[in-house]
């Protein structure tokens, strides 16, 4: 045997076997290797000697095993390599230390000693029990030859890695990699089950509705067309596909208007809704509800759109119809207005000149008393004719809605004590006790003066015509727990049946024939009143204990949150003299009514010119100076407001118009043509001299009187 050259780092010529810096040196020197087949360590060969030094002083695992029985000899990294086995395995058996699973390396070392072949193993599965317990572990490991000084193998050297844990690591990655495979294989296919069943409801939808719907792309070319639009132009889908609307509709503009709003949508990427008008293949024209929606990738991009539309044909012609109905009904409710207008102008003008006489008459001082009492009788009888007419309107205006407030802080005791006064003269003529207890915190609202007297007039009315002699009518007024102002109108007249109460206040009612027949009437006036409360925001209701039990009316109105206590009293018009020898022009068709009428004024002081038509006053405006115009509004030739603007324009002159017109616009219209007051026939002739005072001693030319508005 040849012996290795000697190692300058050694005496005695053999190299030295490493001692300290690691247990396993520290262990393999203490060992009693002359109990083993290697003998003392003084006797090894420099070839074990240099393999072990190498091996102790690596820090990858390695483990040598020498001579025939393979005695086994390893560093500190791979202790955990054999686990329980350590430190036992030392200086054994190479079988013995790994006895089961040495059939599988047998065969490798076999490899190694007898023929000097390396072995190489990359994460080899073995079965190990180094902890107590059988375990998988995987290693990589090669098996080199180890050559004595004779040149032959006298044993091997281990390189082992284990990959255990990264095997293991590998494999739970594989596993869960697996297992999110099999999860998303499952989420893909309950959503492509999904889809299926998507695709196929929206496919039954689309194939069943009757309504169009639709696809485009960017240039407007069809990509789908559900069976309802294919019907409606006659089309199968090949002959549409890949197609534009003016492609493929006969209807060229229906086509053009079409593919307009396709590219508006497109262009703005906004949704939008149109009526589009589409030639049917049975050649009827039909009107479209179209939702046009952008289609977009999945970049956000505007590829196409996406529609639905409605065929409203049917519902377009029922709307048309519901409008030529309005109209309808319009037209005929302003003839229905006009109607009455004039109904109401024709029965007031053959009133205005008995009023007149009538009024010119009572002023005569030498007027017999049973001649005066006459001529009350007439004076009642034609203001009971005025105010049916008045209730006739109203009632109108008001289920049209046509009553327009004016409204003002009103003073509603006041209100109330003027209108107590002005029915007391009935009242005592009836022997009725008036009973007046006006206590409510404020007793002022927010409300229109004239409709509010027209209101609680109609209500004293009725007490006093309904209460017999001798009777008891109490009005009161105290505040609500709310802070509103409650009225009440306490009769002890004939009362009302219950089975009256509910329809109270209907058009026409009024009880029994008797009632009727008894107090005579048109049954409105508590249609108006209800009418003017509700309008105010406030409430009406009635209550008897029946027949001859008499009648409670209650008003609640909303009370000004912080009242006018301290606001001044409206002071009435000073009158003063000087009106006489004004020039007036009088202008009316009606030949009773103007001679009456002039006869009156030259009786006040007036000095009346006259005219029966538009031209024949135009020219006397030409021709004279005058103080005041006086002038009916329907007039044969045209109306009396082109008579006042030629008057202010040429004279700068005041007017009062005197008209059977008296509706608010017929009121509005005289005022805005510069009339200063809207007189309503018949006029009582006191209220006609007040009113001629009033505006003639009036600074300035402009309208004074649109407080009529709300009368």
């Amino acid at each position: 045997m040849q012996t290795s050259p000697t190692n300058p780092r050694t005496s005695g010529g053999n190299p030295p076997v490493a001692k300290a810096g690691t247990d396993m040196a520290a262990r393999v020197h203490r060992f009693d290797w002359s109990r083993t087949a290697l003998g003392p360590m003084e006797s090894w060969p420099a070839s074990l000697r240099v393999a072990v030094d190498l091996c102790l002083n690596n820090r990858f695992p390695m483990h040598v095993w020498w001579g025939p029985k393979l005695i086994n000899i390893y560093n500190d990294a791979h202790v955990p390599v054999l686990g329980k086995r350590h430190p036992d395995a030392l200086g054994q058996p190479a079988r013995d230390v790994w006895a089961e699973v040495w059939h599988l390396l047998a065969p490798q070392v076999e490899a190694v000693m007898q023929r000097g072949q390396s072995t190489w193993n990359e994460q080899a599965q073995v079965k190990l029990e180094r902890n107590g317990f059988a375990e998988d572990a995987w290693f990589t490991w090669s098996y080199s030859p180890i050559h004595d000084e004779a040149g032959h193998v006298g044993g091997l050297i281990c390189v082992a890695t284990e990959d255990t844990a990264r095997v293991l690591a590998e494999r739970e990655r594989d596993a869960l990699e697996e297992q999110r495979q099999h999860q998303r294989a499952l989420e893909r296919a309950r959503a492509e089950e999904a889809l299926r069943d998507s695709n196929t409801l929206l496919r039954g939808i689309s194939d069943s509705t009757g309504d169009v719907i639709f696809a485009k792309d960017r240039d407007g070319r069809m990509r789908f067309a559900n069976p309802a639009a294919l019907s409606v132009i006659g089309k199968t889908m090949g002959q549409i596909l890949g197609k534009t609307d003016d492609e493929f509709l006969d209807d060229k503009a229906a086509a053009q208007a079409a593919m307009t709003n396709d590219r508006h949508v497109m262009e703005t990427g906004i949704s939008a809704d149109f009526e589009e008008v589409v030639t049917a293949a049975d050649g009827t024209r039909r009107i479209w509800f179209s939702t046009k929606m952008p289609y977009r990738d999945a970049a956000g991009q505007v590829i196409g759109i996406l529609g639905i539309s409605r065929d409203i044909t049917k519902r377009k012609a029922i709307e048309e119809e519901a409008r030529r109905a309005k109209d309808a009904a319009e037209t005929a409710n302003k003839a229905k207005d006009r109607l009455l207008a004039v109904v109401s102008h024709e029965l007031r003008t053959p009133l205005n000149p008995i009023m007149a006489i009538t009024t010119h008459l009572q002023s005569r001082a030498d007027l017999p008393a049973d001649i005066q009492e006459d001529m009350n009788t007439i004076r009642r009888n034609v203001e009971q004719e005025a105010r049916i007419i008045d209730d006739l309107l109203n009632v109108t205006r008001l289920q049209r809605e046509k009553i327009i407030l004016h409204q003002e802080a009103v003073d509603l005791h006041a209100m109330l004590a003027m209108l107590v006064e002005q029915f007391s003269q009935r009242a005592v003529a009836k022997r009725i006790h008036w009973e007046l207890s006006l206590n409510a915190a404020s007793p002022y609202l927010w409300a229109d003066p004239g409709r509010m007297q027209q209101a609680f007039s109609n209500l004293l009315d009725n007490a006093v015509k309904f209460t017999p002699q001798n009777g008891r009518i109490t009005v009161r007024s105290d505040t609500t727990p709310n802070g509103k102002i409650r009225i009440e109108v306490t009769d002890t007249g004939i009362g009302i049946d219950p089975d009256v109460l509910p329809r109270l206040f209907a058009p026409f009612e009024q009880g029994k024939p008797s009632v009727t027949q008894r107090f005579g009437g048109l049954g409105l006036g508590l249609v108006i009143v209800k009418g003017i409360i509700d309008l105010h925001g406030g409430a009406i209701t009635a209550a008897s204990a029946g027949h001859d039990q008499g009648t409670t009316v209650v008003v609640e109105l909303n009370a000004l949150e912080h009242g006018l206590a301290d606001a001044p009293p409206a002071s009435s018009p000073h009158l003063e003299p000087g009106t006489i020898g004004k020039r007036i022009l009088l202008v009316e068709d009606h030949e009773d009514t103007l001679r009456i009428m002039r006869r009156v004024l030259a009786s006040l002081g007036y000095i009346a010119t006259t005219a029966t038509n538009v031209a024949e006053a135009l020219a006397r405006i030409e021709a004279e100076e005058f103080d005041l115009l006086v002038s009916d509004i329907g007039l044969p030739d045209g109306s009396g407001l082109d008579i006042m603007r030629a008057l202010r324009q040429r004279r700068g002159g005041k007017g009062i118009a005197l008209s059977g017109f008296g509706n608010d616009e017929d009121i509005r219209q005289s005022l805005d043509a510069g009339f200063a007051e809207h007189l309503i026939k018949p006029v009582d002739m006191r209220i006609l001299d007040s009113t001629l005072r009033r505006v003639a001693l009036s600074g300035g030319d402009g309208p004074t009187g649109k407080e009529l508005l709300s009368r």
